[in-house]
C-alpha cells in the first residue's frame, strides 16, 4: 500500500512539474554556447486570460479540516480556480493567469508574449497539465534569460497516501525527477497539515528553484509548484500557497 501510494504520489510531482524546463527557456546555440532570441512572456494583467474564480470566498475551512483555514487573500490579489479544477489559490495582482480549459492555448500564449516555435514546445506542457485540469499562471515582470516566474496546481485521488506518508512521498517524487538540495518542512494548507519542499532542477539552460507544497483533503492530493531561476524565488511563494482551498 505505501508503494503504490508512493507512486501515486509521483505522478502528480511530475505533472506538476511539466512546464519547469520549457517555460520561457532560450533555446541554446550548440556553436556559440550563447542563447538563441527567444520570445518572452511580457503581459500585463490586463492582457492575461481571465480567472475562473475571481471573487470567491476565501479563508474558508477545506472539508474534513481540523487545522487553519485557508489564508485569507489579500487585496487587489486574483482568485484562479474553482470546481472545475478542485482547488483555487491566490496570486498577486502583477501575475497573469492562463486559462487552460477554456478556449484555445494560441490565444492565451499569445496574450503574455509568446509565439512561434516556443509556443509551440510550451502548449505541448501545457497539453499535459490542462488534461489534469490544473490551474496555472505567470509573473511578466520576473523575465530572467527567457525565463518567467510561475505557479501551477492540481489535484488528484490521494492514490491512498496518508498525511503520516506525504512527506516521505513528496521527498521520494522530485528525487525521482531529478531535484537536489531537496529539504522538506511541514506547512499547514487549506485547514491541514501540508508539506513544503524546497529543491533546486538542472535544466539545459541553467539552475531552476522550485518550491512545492502538498496538502491531502478528504478525498484529494493536491499540489503547487512555484518554480523561478535559482535566487529569484518570489517572496510570496508561501502566501499564494496559503490562499490555498479545496473547491
Amino acid at each position: 500500500m505505501a508503494r503504490r501510494a508512493l507512486a501515486s504520489a509521483a505522478v502528480a510531482l511530475g505533472a506538476a512539474l511539466t512546464l519547469t524546463g520549457c517555460l520561457g527557456i532560450g533555446k541554446s546555440d550548440s556553436k556559440s554556447g550563447s542563447s538563441a532570441d527567444t520570445a518572452s512572456p511580457s503581459a500585463t494583467s490586463s492582457g492575461s486570460a481571465s480567472p475562473s474564480d475571481s471573487s470567491g470566498p476565501s479563508g474558508t475551512a477545506s472539508p474534513g479540516g481540523s487545522g487553519p483555514a485557508s489564508a485569507p487573500t489579500p487585496a487587489g490579489w486574483k482568485t484562479i480556480g474553482g470546481p472545475e479544477n478542485q482547488l483555487a489559490l491566490a496570486v498577486p495582482p502583477t501575475w497573469s493567469p492562463i486559462s487552460l480549459s477554456a478556449g484555445d492555448l494560441e490565444d492565451k500564449l499569445s496574450q503574455v508574449g509568446i509565439q512561434g516555435a516556443d509556443q509551440n514546445t510550451i502548449k505541448q506542457g501545457l497539453a499535459t497539465l490542462q488534461a489534469r485540469h490544473a490551474i496555472y499562471a505567470l509573473d511578466p515582470k520576473s523575465v530572467i534569460d527567457g525565463y518567467a516566474t510561475n505557479v501551477n496546481g492540481l489535484c488528484q485521488s490521494t492514490g491512498g497516501i496518508t498525511p503520516e506518508l506525504l512527506k516521505s512521498a513528496v521527498s521520494s517524487g522530485l528525487s525521482r525527477v531529478g531535484a537536489t538540495n531537496l529539504t522538506t518542512t511541514d506547512m499547514p494548507m487549506a485547514g491541514q497539515q501540508g508539506v513544503r519542499a524546497d529543491y533546486k532542477l538542472r535544466t539545459g539552460t541553467g539552475v531552476l528553484q522550485g518550491r512545492q507544497y502538498e496538502v491531502i483533503g478528504s478525498d484529494r492530493l493536491c499540489v503547487v509548484t512555484v518554480t523561478a531561476r535559482d535566487g529569484h524565488m518570489p517572496d510570496e511563494a508561501d502566501a499564494i500557497a496559503s490562499t490555498l482551498r479545496f473547491t
